[in-house]
């Protein structure tokens, strides 16, 4: 994306803000529709509410110490609930954010392509890598 380009969708996002009156998030709002894949049922529509998105995610700053310099591997689907909590939390820091490349088998791969320095994960994943 040339400057130019930039500068145009800048424009336009702050020519839009004019039209729509801003109004301060609730616990209640819905921000997310996330889609599940049906693993325990039908596939269906999760509402996720602004409380628990967004609060959650503010109140782990606090015990991530998150800096520009940081760069997050994420190997989760884009719509997993968790997925996005951290990448909104490593983007409110201003961090970096690496996809991995869709083969969790070559992770280890991406891992030394990208050099994360956050890296969420579960046990069962830890040990496949082990």
């Amino acid at each position: 994306m040339n400057v130019y380009m930039l500068e145009e969708v800048i424009a336009a996002g702050e020519d839009s803000l004019t039209d729509i009156p801003l109004q301060e998030l609730t616990k209640d709002d819905v921000i997310i529709l996330n889609y599940t894949s049906g693993t325990t049922g039908p596939p269906k529509g999760v509402k996720v509410s602004a409380y628990k998105a967004i609060m959650g995610c503010v109140t782990t700053q606090y015990v991530c110490k998150i800096t520009h310099e940081d760069v997050f591997i994420s190997y989760l689907p884009s719509p997993h609930v968790f997925d996005q909590i951290v990448f909104g939390l490593v983007l409110m820091h201003g961090a970096r954010v690496g996809y991995f490349h869709g083969d969790t088998a070559a992770l280890t791969d991406d891992c030394q392509v990208l050099k994360p320095t956050i890296f969420p994960s579960v046990p069962r994943l830890l040990n496949k890598l082990y």
